[in-house]
């Protein structure tokens, strides 16, 4: 079984260029079930939308995944009609918008046959649906959580699947970022590239401008966890760069401060920099310098930036 997972290229501006952590950690966890699945990022490649259909057309998948926001849906509908054109695939289509909008997603986008929507879409849900369509598993499709599908002329929608537990996010593996750098052991050994990673999904918060797809109670991974994938990320890519995605990374807390004395302990301050994304009402000096001391140059969050002197 071969799967594509696809990312749409830039729609209006291309902000940044990194890999996109949620399609990496889903072909991760497809790899780790003997799937071979590949990921075709146009963000992150500067594909146009012909190049991209045309890159996932040559590998001929038997199942593709698209992943898009809101301001992605159009395109990503688009790309899925020309796909559908060419290859004879299931089309998945997964992402913050379907999972704010499930049931409209398939209905005002009929060229999807399947949605996915809410945490662990990838991780879960989307083995779940692969196991389904080749016929691996005696779990109904009725059953499958946080699944969208047609059923004559109905849209169903799944009961959501619960919240990933800190057990299940420790067990997750590295994401597949090997499918953006390969095996070039300098891909980001110079101080304009970076390694993007997360140590804790959700955000605590009601901010009215956030959806906050993954809710609001805060999961962290371990102190071991987190301090080997960024060992993994050194010695693997030559990682100078660390930039921590979590909403919030810097909190005033045992575990935050235990992780940054480990940072100083393994002696990543003379050979890495980090920034990461706090709260105006964590700061305190005295985090701020264990914060320094433990190599981060730059904390922002929203309109807030505050650089490490």
């Amino acid at each position: 079984m071969k799967i594509a997972l696809v990312k749409p290229p830039a729609t209006y501006a291309n902000w940044y260029r990194q890999p996109a952590l949620g399609i990496a950690y889903i072909c991760a966890c497809h790899r780790a079930e003997g799937y071979n699945c590949e990921i075709f990022d146009g963000y992150f490649h500067s594909w146009s939308p012909d190049e991209l259909v045309e890159h996932v057309t040559k590998y001929n998948p038997d199942i593709i995944g698209i992943t898009a926001m809101t301001h992605e849906i159009q395109q990503a509908a688009t790309i899925a009609s020309q796909l559908k054109e060419r290859i004879a695939a299931p089309l998945v289509i997964g992402g913050c918008h379907v999972t704010a909008l499930p049931e409209r997603t398939l209905s005002e986008f009929p060229v999807f046959d399947y949605g996915i929507y809410g945490e662990g879409e990838g991780e879960e849900t989307f083995i779940d649906l692969v196991k389904y369509i080749e016929g691996a598993t005696s779990l109904g499709i009725r059953n499958i959580p946080g699944l969208i599908f047609r059923e004559n002329l109905n849209i169903m929608v799944n009961e959501a699947r619960p919240f990933c537990t800190e057990e299940k996010l420790n067990s997750l593996p590295h994401p597949a970022i090997d499918h953006y750098y390969a095996d070039n052991k300098k891909a980001l050994a110079h101080p304009n590239s970076y390694y993007v990673m997360f140590t804790s999904r959700d955000y605590p918060y009601k901010c009215a401008f956030c959806m906050q797809v993954l809710g609001r109670k805060v999961r962290r991974r371990t102190t071991e966890s987190i301090i080997d994938e960024m060992k993994y990320a050194i010695d693997r890519y030559g990682a100078y760069i660390f930039n921590f995605a979590d909403e919030i990374f810097l909190f005033d807390n045992l575990h935050t401060r235990r992780l940054l004395e480990l940072f100083v302990e393994n002696d990543f301050p003379r050979r890495i920099k980090w920034s990461a994304l706090t709260r105006a009402n964590f700061v305190t000096p005295e985090l701020i310098a264990l914060a320094k001391k433990a190599g981060c140059v730059c904390l922002e969050r929203i309109y807030l930036l505050i650089n490490v002197k």
